[in-house]
């Protein structure tokens, strides 16, 4: 299994516009939180995981309007 490093800055945009932390991701994602912290501290993880992550946030759209809030 091959293993990866995310965009963390694009996944914590992600989460921003949709209200979530790393506890909702890992919850959306069937993941750990060990697991979603780990991505997000940068290290690799693996395709499956990383397959997870997406499909969970392609199933729940972004906040209307929430692109506006962030910097």
């Amino acid at each position: 299994m091959a293993a990866a490093k995310v965009n963390v800055d694009h996944l914590r945009r992600e989460m921003l516009l949709r209200g979530w932390d790393g506890g909702d991701l890992a919850y959306h994602s069937r993941v750990s939180p060990a697991t979603v912290s780990h991505a997000m501290q940068g290290h690799p993880v693996s395709s499956t995981t990383i397959r997870k992550l997406v499909a969970a946030l392609l199933r729940q759209p972004a906040i209307a309007g929430a692109d506006a809030l962030l910097a």
